[in-house]
């Protein structure tokens, strides 16, 4: 089976700069050569050919670095001005810019789609506003392969309307960029214009992310890096139109510390209120339990704001989002009690830079020893046994993984042939060995409130149990 189709969803040193004092404080002494050793070997391992990361602190880049080469044809390095395919970070800004205009226009986050989107079909419009950016709609993932659909969302959605969603997937967290596509129609309706024109109204000029960009051609002249795969560089993926509003962001290291110096101060910047405060605290706020593939940063416990993820790591609370191309990878992450922020980008897919940000979050913060607890036992093995399908657009139980037990083990069966012992690794959770895939993979079982499985999450895609 091939484990990366699941993946969709989700540095030879230059250019340091400001490594000592911040705000004026007193310096401080980090030891900088520990981050650049891990990142060279989240390099090397993951076979970028360049990457660049920030620590913002305080309102100031206090830290920065480019590694490598933007491009492996052209050899031009990476630089603090260097452009990168954001991917579902792109969803940050979406979900920032759709909760700014709710809130003008008085529209909750509770109302269903349907009272705004007139065309959608009956299922599609009782989804709420809150069930999409809160990843628990029910809406299966399934992206567009035609041409007229890729162009035209409307048309996509008048298509497959109904077939899209999924009632027994509702109110659990299953990952789906079709919410984000809606969300982006969404927000076109409520300001009357464009999705892009909103978004720069709303977003980009205020914040002055004056490099920030939706379209590869205006990205192209703004040096932006290539997609590798496996070292071979690529053209993006995921930037045609239908995907914008979840996936298809150009920025770099730049304009995105401006979004997060904005959003920790309670959406000020330049003496200016941008996002009004209660709509940080919605997207501060949990939702959807989450809880796996810490390596997007979905770590034990995590769960699924709007349009970010909340989770602890070292006593600190984080809010984030990975970006996932296939072909780049983005780590955003904020510590808003330290008025920190993290920015991880590099330009190959399948392997985000999560072992640099911990190091960086253990070099630049006041970390806690984290303390782990295992649940397991040989009782609860049954539980977890079973058939696990996920729904897909012809309404079948599609693409089937199966829980067995051996003796006092789980194992996981993809087919007859892709067969992995499963290791305990919390309450609900395991990981496994794929030799094809670098990290340890991780599975999350989701229960109801008796503590019976229902579902299976695997590459934060849910399954239904049979």
């Amino acid at each position: 089976m091939k484990i990366f189709t699941y993946i969709y969803i989700i540095l030879f040193g230059c250019s340091l700069l400001s490594s000592g004092a911040v705000n004026g404080q007193k310096t401080k002494k980090y030891d900088l050569d520990a981050i650049d050793e891990v990142a060279r070997k989240d390099l090397e391992v993951s076979g970028a050919p360049g990457a660049m990361i920030a620590f913002v602190q305080d309102g100031e880049i206090v830290y920065q670095k480019a590694f490598g080469i933007s491009n492996k044809k052209t050899k031009v390095p990476v630089n603090t001005e260097t452009l990168f395919l954001t991917a579902s970070v792109t969803k940050i800004i979406t979900t920032t810019a759709l909760l700014m205009a709710c809130e003008k226009q008085g529209i909750a986050v509770n109302t269903p789609i349907g009272n705004i989107l007139k065309y959608l079909s009956p299922k599609l419009s009782l989804i709420t506003i809150h069930e999409i950016l809160s990843m628990s709609s029910g809406i299966i993932d399934y992206l567009p392969t035609k041409k007229i659909y890729k162009e035209d969302v409307e048309t996509y959605l008048e298509q497959y309307g109904d077939k899209l969603v999924s009632s027994q997937l509702q109110s659990v967290f299953s990952y789906t960029n079709i919410g984000h596509v809606l969300a982006g129609s969404l927000l076109a309706e409520i300001m009357e214009s464009t999705f892009f024109e909103a978004i720069q109204e709303l977003i980009f000029d205020p914040i002055k992310m004056e490099n920030t960009t939706y379209y590869e051609s205006v990205a192209k002249l703004k040096y932006v890096t290539s997609g590798h795969i496996k070292g071979a560089r690529v053209d993006h993926e995921l930037i045609y139109p239908f995907i914008q509003p979840a996936a298809s962001m150009f920025s770099n290291v730049h304009d995105l510390s401006q979004f997060a110096i904005c959003f920790m101060n309670d959406g000020n910047i330049d003496n200016q209120q941008v996002i009004s405060k209660s709509v940080i605290k919605k997207m501060s706020t949990s939702y959807t339990p989450l809880g796996v593939l810490h390596q997007y940063l979905g770590y034990p416990g995590s769960y699924y704001n709007y349009g970010l993820i909340g989770f602890d790591f070292k006593g600190i609370h984080f809010l984030g989002h990975p970006g996932e191309s296939g072909s780049q990878n983005i780590l955003f992450v904020m510590a808003p009690t330290h008025q920190a922020a993290f920015i991880l980008m590099s330009n190959t897919g399948s392997y985000p830079f999560i072992n640099t940000f911990e190091k960086m979050v253990e070099i630049f913060l006041p970390v806690q020893n984290d303390t782990t607890t295992t649940y397991y036992s040989e009782v609860d093995l049954k539980k977890y046994v079973g058939k696990y399908y996920k729904p897909n657009i012809q309404g079948n139980k599609h693409d089937v993984t199966e829980i067995r037990s051996r003796g006092k083990n789980l194992f996981i069966h993809f087919n007859e042939e892709d067969i992995y012992p499963l290791m305990p690794n919390g309450k609900d959770r395991f990981t496994y060995k794929n030799p094809m895939i670098i990290f340890p993979m991780e599975i999350a079982f989701y229960t109801d409130n008796h503590g019976t499985v229902k579902y299976l999450n695997h590459y934060w895609k849910t399954s239904i149990k049979n």
